[in-house]
């Protein structure tokens, strides 16, 4: 459900949760810092540039969904 990537620029996260019929990544995209965002992805040059608090917030959320769809 979570990944992350080091590419040659940038890291990126892959968080593949939604709440309702959006996915965390879209619901959480203002407050996630200087960061590019895609459907289910968040891409950064600098660790300084992602909200972590925000980060944390949705990987916890991600991780939950996980624990009730057992």
């Amino acid at each position: 459900m979570v990944g992350v990537a080091l590419q040659k620029n940038y890291y990126s996260y892959y968080i593949n949760a939604i709440d309702g019929k959006q996915y965390l990544v879209k619901k959480y995209a203002g407050q996630l810092g200087k960061v590019r965002i895609g459907a289910s992805s968040i891409s950064f040059k600098k660790i300084e540039d992602l909200n972590i608090e925000t980060m944390k917030e949705i990987i916890q959320i991600a991780y939950a969904q996980t624990l009730n769809t057992k």
